[in-house]
């Protein structure tokens, strides 16, 4: 036990700590004992407060000293270190180059995926109040428990949301309406959206001219974006100014916005008041269709979840016996989720764990390659144990010098970066640009940061605990933990790239499966364009003229293209001859088609017959519906029953068989077929010879009919191909990975293979003396390693079967995965492994051994 003098003579245990680091080498005081005894001089003249105080100031004095007198040894510390690590690298250059090439590549690939990741989680966050705006969605509930989503709602709606509710600050729709817009003698197809005027305050458009309170207020007013205004008027400002939408509606341009961010969901090119539609006869006070986009703000700190609460069965207000209900889905999460789960936050967080993959790879390859060096610095480790060094000052070498490789490295990663950035940017079909703001230096540095630790561990803790007798007396051996670390870190390595190499096929097999899938029509060669008013008043005269041209074999006219559909309807506006009480279609998708529409695109018909002109009925009470829809009715014999949707009533004039009319992501749904319907795309079925000539004269024949047309054209199957957009270049990503892995995997190999041909070359000498051969030396150093690749197969192929099964399952129609593929796989790692064990085993066989051995 401490006696009460005891305890009061002794100084401050955390000042003295502090102070016996400065003294005696500076201060006031020749040594440490010296202010000990003065401190207790005050405790007996004085007292234990004023000795304390004394004491105490004292050591704020010297913090100063301590503090500058640290950083200067820490700085000539790191200034040692760097010194020491630059000598290392000269010294084993072939080591030094495979070390910061391994590191540098996969920082830069980290880099770019982290860049592309960044890119697409910073869609629709340049609004200013992004994180208030929601888009409503609407949820149609059949009988059988399915949901359908749609993003569009009824002209109503958002205007009772906003009054209702005081959570909600402002609402606003908008609806695309595909048009021409120029003059009468020029003219292109815009992006044109109709919407209310707080669409403009909701969201975040800059204003380069023009004000934006009063721009929507005239119904024939137009914004038009910076590069419209450029295209239509060059340098002119182009405030004031008449431009045309179709051939003869003429409006007054009243403002010009900066172009929409790349990064938005929102594709404008011209906005024009939503209440331009009463000219066209539209009613928005009428539940009638869902054909309008919705948007809501919400009043700050009001919560999402409770807002989507109250209003989730607001359609019941009007309609009691309807099942559809609705949500609010985050504007932040609209480009990322997709309404039925899923979506591309799927493959963020897929190309987030490659790039954690690709830095693990490329660590785990400084680790090896550092190890393999062991026996080479052994020695000189033991000398500094020697002459005084702790083991800590060791691993901060250590450390340091894998940080300064870190550097190095991402310094060369930039460049890899530069050089690099195209090539992705056409992988990725984005426009990814290194601005080098402070976020960028920040990731930069995280990643130097990460890999440099994870890369220095493992050396560190390696090289310092070697005994400096065992290694100074030339007994250094590897323990056989560290080689069981060292081996599981390639087998994690062949593991990982096993692994990519296996998702890369399944994503390869599913992509072909997606383009090359019967579709249930005939997508070649056929040229999809949207008409203009003056093109869809003189089709007749158009269509007689081009299908008088031998490389014309058809013509037709829709109100849709055949990758998406325009129009739905909900279970609340269906009915049929027969329905039982509990039985409905929750939606069934509207199609506008004419007579031409099954010979041009090669549909087949199952049942009954298509529309015909030889009965006048048929554009009144006239309807195609698909296997889909009849499967849906539980109908039998579906020819003549009365169909009911929208305010159409008519007959099943026939059935079609079910063909692919949106994505493959989707299973096929009931259809409708109907004459009519505003028909504004045009779809034509040309040869597959001169189409270049063909597309010509197309353009020719449109011009003489209605002068000054431009013709903006797509093919179907590249509209079609668009689609899978997200898989295609996932696709490319996941190859370009997978071969970077196996590159960095056998760097990683090559480093191990170093190390053991190190550990066993007296072995390989003897074995060699006593009359082995090249061959069965081979066998010896390259046994070992097939196992671990073996062992990597079993550890990767269940892990790459669950995950890529549970990716297929957010495709309704999907590809098998094959035990070829993963066959392959390891066959392909094997060999690869092989080829570069077997440099390095070769090399070592063919040395003489008496190199080896004459030392013994």
């Amino acid at each position: 036990m401490i006696m009460e003098e005891e305890r009061y003579s002794r100084p401050p245990r955390l000042a003295e700590r502090i102070l016996k680091r400065i003294f005696p080498d500076r201060g006031s005081f020749s040594t440490i004992g010296d202010l000990f005894e003065v401190y207790q001089d005050l405790v007996r003249e004085k007292s234990v407060f004023l000795a304390r105080l004394w004491y105490w100031q004292q050591f704020l004095k010297s913090l100063p000293l301590y503090f500058t007198d640290s950083i200067y040894w820490r700085m000539a510390m790191l200034k040692n270190y760097i010194k020491i690590t630059m000598r290392i690298i000269k010294r084993n250059k072939a080591y030094s180059i495979i070390n910061i090439t391994g590191l540098a590549v996969g920082i830069a690939c980290c880099f770019l995926i982290l860049s592309w990741v960044r890119y697409e989680l910073s869609h629709d966050r340049f609004h200013a109040n992004a994180d208030e705006v929601y888009r409503v969605i609407s949820e149609f509930h059949s009988s059988g428990g399915e949901i359908n989503y749609t993003t569009t709602n009824q002209a109503p709606l958002a205007g009772i949301l906003k009054d209702r509710y005081p959570e909600i600050s402002d609402s606003a729709r908008a609806l695309r309406w595909p048009i021409t817009v120029g003059t009468k003698q020029k003219n292109f197809e815009e992006k044109v959206w109709l919407v209310d005027p707080s669409f403009c305050e909701i969201f975040t458009f800059k204003f380069i001219s023009g004000d934006p309170d009063t721009a929507l207020s005239n119904p024939r007013s137009i914004i038009l974006t910076e590069h419209v205004a450029k295209k239509h008027f060059r340098e002119e400002n182009p405030i004031g100014k008449s431009i045309f939408l179709g051939r003869n509606r003429l409006f007054q341009i009243s403002g010009v916005v900066e172009d929409i961010p790349k990064n938005s969901h929102l594709d404008i090119d011209c906005i024009i008041p939503l209440a331009f539609t009463k000219e066209l006869g539209w009613k928005l006070e009428e539940w009638r269709g869902f054909n309008f986009k919705t948007y809501i703000q919400l009043q700050k700190n009001s919560s999402r979840i409770d807002v989507g609460w109250k209003i989730k069965n607001i359609l019941k207000d009007y309609f009691p016996e309807t099942s559809t209900t609705i949500r609010l889905q985050p504007l932040t999460h609209i480009h990322l989720y997709a309404l039925g789960g899923g979506g591309l936050i799927i493959y963020i967080r897929i190309f987030f764990a490659m790039a954690i993959f690709i830095l693990i790879i490329a660590a785990i390859n400084y680790m090896n390659l550092s190890t393999a060096r062991s026996g080479g610095r052994a020695r000189e480790v033991g000398v500094r144990r020697t002459v005084g060094a702790k083991r800590t000052q060791l691993i901060r070498q250590f450390m340091s010098e894998s940080l300064v490789l870190s550097i190095v490295a991402t310094t060369a990663a930039v460049a890899l970066v530069h050089l690099f950035l195209p090539g992705f940017n056409r992988l990725t079909g984005r426009a990814i640009e290194l601005d080098y703001s402070f976020l960028t230096f920040l990731m930069l540095a995280g990643i130097a940061l990460i890999t440099g630790t994870l890369s220095g561990i493992y050396p560190a803790a390696v090289l310092s605990s070697h005994k400096p007798v065992n290694v100074l007396k030339g007994a250094l051996t590897s323990r056989k933990e560290g080689a069981w670390f060292r081996r599981t870190l390639v087998l994690t390595q062949f593991s990982i790239s096993i692994f990519l190499i296996i998702g890369t096929m399944v994503i390869f097999s599913q992509v072909q499966f997606l383009q090359n899938k019967d579709l249930g029509y005939d997508k070649e060669n056929i040229l999809c364009f949207n008409m203009s008013g003056a093109v869809a008043n003189n089709y007749s005269a158009i269509r007689n003229e081009l299908l008088n041209h031998p490389e014309i074999l058809g013509m037709t006219r829709t109100n849709t293209t055949l990758d998406t559909t325009q129009s739905t309807a909900t279970s609340d506006v269906i009915s049929w001859e027969g329905q039982d009480a509990n039985e409905s279609i929750s939606w069934l998708h509207v199609v506008g088609v004419d007579y031409d529409y099954l010979d041009t695109f090669g549909i087949k018909i199952e049942e009954g017959r298509f529309f015909s002109k030889e009965y006048p009925s048929d554009p009144k009470d006239g309807m195609i519906v698909n296997q889909a829809a009849i499967k849906a009715m539980n109908m039998d014999s579906p020819i003549g029953k009365k169909f009911h949707f929208w305010d159409f009533d008519g007959r099943i004039i026939g059935v079609i068989k079910d063909y692919h009319f949106r994505s493959l992501h989707d299973p096929i749904e009931p259809l409708v077929l109907k004459l009519g319907l505003s028909l504004n795309t045009i779809s034509i079925r040309i040869r597959s010879e001169n189409m270049a000539d063909t597309i010509k004269t197309i353009e020719t024949e449109i011009k003489k009919v209605v002068p000054g047309n431009t013709l903006e054209y797509e093919f179907l199957d590249e509209r079609l191909d668009t689609l899978y957009q997200a898989e295609q270049r996932m696709e490319n990503i996941a190859k370009s990975i997978s071969l970077l892995a196996i590159f960095l995997s056998c760097l990683g190999l090559l480093g191990l293979a170093v190390f053991t041909v190190e550990q066993r070359t007296k072995e390989i000498g003897i074995r060699k003396v006593l009359g082995a051969s090249v061959p069965g030396i081979l066998l010896l150093l390259t046994r070992e390693f097939a196992k671990w690749i073996l062992a990597a197969n079993v550890i990767a192929w269940p892990i790459a079967y669950l995950v890529t099964k549970h990716w297929l399952e957010n495709f309704a129609h999907r590809t098998s995965i094959g035990l070829w593929m993963f066959v392959f796989s390891g066959l392909i790692t094997f060999l690869i492994a092989l080829l570069t064990v077997s440099f390095q085993a070769v090399k070592v066989s063919l040395t003489n051994p008496v190199n080896s051995l004459r030392c013994e």
